[in-house]
């Protein structure tokens, strides 16, 4: 009886998320999963909060977005000779474009990117990168 109820309260679930417009899903915290190279499409997937070592976004309500990127350009090498990426959060907006896709815009000392981001199959994908 448990196992009918569980497949039940998932199906009523997904129905309600499906039902959800971009702008609704798109709220919350994303961290960095993936780039496929061929395609130049980078997923992040949805967690409870940004990681220290891991590129993300944090979408909020009011069209604010906290975004987590490498912060020095390039890899940094340690006194040990291990080289990792210094990422820090810069903060930018978002706003929807259509109803499937989302641009968000923020700067760095590159300059200004302008991310096109959709959702789809419970990943947030960034498609479009660019930077003025």
């Amino acid at each position: 009886m448990n196992r009918y109820l569980y497949v039940l309260t998932l199906i009523v679930i997904s129905f309600f998320v499906q039902g959800q417009n971009i702008e609704e899903k798109i709220i919350g915290i994303w961290n960095f999963k993936t780039y496929n190279q061929d395609s130049n499409i980078s997923y992040y997937l949805p967690v409870r909060k940004l990681k220290k070592k891991i590129r993300g976004f944090q979408f909020k309500e009011d069209g604010k977005v906290t975004v987590r990127i490498n912060g020095a350009g390039c890899a940094i090498i340690d006194e040990k000779g291990n080289s990792y990426v210094s990422l820090s959060n810069t903060e930018g907006n978002w706003k929807l474009i259509d109803d499937n896709f989302v641009q968000v815009k923020f700067e760095t000392f590159m300059g200004v990117h302008t991310y096109k981001v959709t959702i789809s199959d419970g990943k947030l994908k960034v498609i479009e990168k660019e930077i003025n």
